[in-house]
Order: C-alpha cells, then structure tokens, then sequence
C-alpha cells in the first residue's frame, strides 16, 4: 500500500497506463518519436525516416524489423539527431573535393612538363596519397550509410581530449554513442561500428562497450589501422604522428601509448 507503480518497463520507456500518474490507459510505450503498441507489436504512427532509401522495402509501422531478439529502436528513428549523418557527409564530401583540388592541381604541373625525374616521383606520390585519402573518405560514406540498415540509434559524442575518451558504447537509454574529440575520431569509431556490422554484427561487453571485430590480433591490427587511415584521410592527425599513409602501420601502432603512458595496443602484438 502506497507503493508508486513502476511505468517505465520494455526498453525502459514509460507505458501509457491508467493505473500510472498518465492516467491515458491507451498501453503504449512511448519512444520519444512515436509511440509503441506492444499488443500488436506495431508502431502507431509512420517511421519519421520511412522514405530513407535503407528502408523503403520495410513497412514504416514495423518494429525492428520484425526481429526484437536481435534489434532495438530506441527513439523509433536510426540518428537520434539525424542532421548529424548529413552533416558528417557533408564534411567528408567537402574533404572530398579538396583532395580531388588537390590531384588536378597535381595533374596540371605534370602535364607542364619539365620536372626532374625526383620532382615527377614526388608529385606522382602525392596523387596516389590523396586518390588513397579519397576511397578512404568514400568508405567512410558508406560506413554512414550503413548504419541505417542496423535499426538502432545513434548520436555523436564529442568527448574532451582531456578525458582521452573515444570509442562506441551504448547508453541506459539504448542509444549508441560515438565518441571523440573531433570528427576524424568519431570516423574512426564509425568504421569500427562498419566493421562489426560487415562481419558478427555489433557486440557490446558487460560495460555496454562496444567489441571490435577481429578477434584474432592480426585482423584487429588490421581493423586499427583502417580505422586511424580513415582518421589521417580526414585531418591528417594520427596518435605517432604521420606525413603519409604509409606511416600507418603495425610498428608506429603498436608504439601508441595512453596519457599515463601505457601502450594501447599492447593486446594486438603478436608474441
């Protein structure tokens, strides 16, 4: 006697009860963005992102698919903030084109002529750098696009440098964070996120943390080293410091140390 009812049940969302302080009675969940039927497993209201191109062959009333064991919907929409995917294709498309800038510019001092066979060699380089720079940037689009497919939801976490935090975990509320300190970070923790989905799917440890694909140390170093190319394609930054891509690699990745000086990727080393 006296004890309030607990109304925040499935997937922690409040349930529209006559029997709770909402008093509606009509038993359904709310998601934020619409509300949930749980007595016909449908939504009663059309996915907000229904007309995505991801999903243009589900029914925009479905619930995850039709697949509650394995997917969640935490806000009934896949980026909780869903300018924050257009605004990071914009910024990888402007990337784009400052490196598709960059190779014209290039091609122009070849076509001219008169370069020494050092000066050739050099500029040569550099347009394969930044033709590489571009398909990494193009993954990167893609790994965005495929986040839709999975039904979950996502937000950016833009986590100080001073708490050295990045990575992808997913939240009480089932949301999964990205986090970093600048977006080349948070394009890293988005291929990971890619590369789980490409192979087992997303799996989260007891900390809600998300475990990166590649449990063997040679497609983890593999799985790293992409990641951090990705994060040098977009800024140029990487932990070791590097002038090229090829600087990215298993010895400078192994050698990355933590703020308190510990090597990161000590588990990855081969014995």
């Amino acid at each position: 006697m006296g004890k309030i009812a607990n109304a925040y049940l499935y997937n922690g969302k409040e349930l529209q009860h006559k029997e709770f302080s909402n008093g509606s009675g009509l038993e359904w969940y709310d998601y934020g963005a619409r509300m949930y039927d749980p007595q016909i497993g449908r939504w009663n209201q059309v996915d907000p992102l229904g007309d995505d191109k991801k999903q243009i062959y589900s029914s925009p009333y479905s619930y995850v698919i039709n697949n509650p064991v394995k997917y969640t919907d935490p806000t009934g929409k896949i980026w909780q903030d869903p300018e924050e995917a257009r605004r990071l294709i914009r910024l990888i498309e402007n990337r784009i084109t400052d490196l598709n800038n960059e190779i014209s510019k290039i091609d122009r001092k070849i076509a001219a002529g008169k370069l020494s066979t050092r000066r050739l060699d050099r500029l040569t380089n550099r347009r394969e750098e930044a033709n590489e720079k571009k398909d990494l940037m193009s993954l990167s689009v893609k790994d965005i696009n495929i986040l839709s497919e999975s039904k979950e939801t996502f937000k950016l976490f833009n986590s100080p440098d001073s708490e050295g935090y990045k990575g992808v975990r997913k939240n009480e509320k089932g949301v999964i964070l990205i986090e970093g300190s600048t977006v080349a970070v948070q394009l890293h923790e988005i291929r990971h996120i890619g590369q789980s989905i490409e192979s087992e799917g997303m799996i989260f440890n007891k900390d809600n943390r998300l475990i990166l694909s590649g449990i063997y140390k040679e497609q983890g170093t593999k799985n790293e080293i992409e990641g951090y190319k990705i994060q040098f394609a977009y800024d140029g930054s990487y932990p070791n410091g590097a002038s090229t891509i090829k600087h990215i690699n298993p010895n400078t990745l192994y050698a990355i140390r933590d703020q308190h000086g510990n090597l990161v990727y000590k588990h990855l080393m081969p014995k």
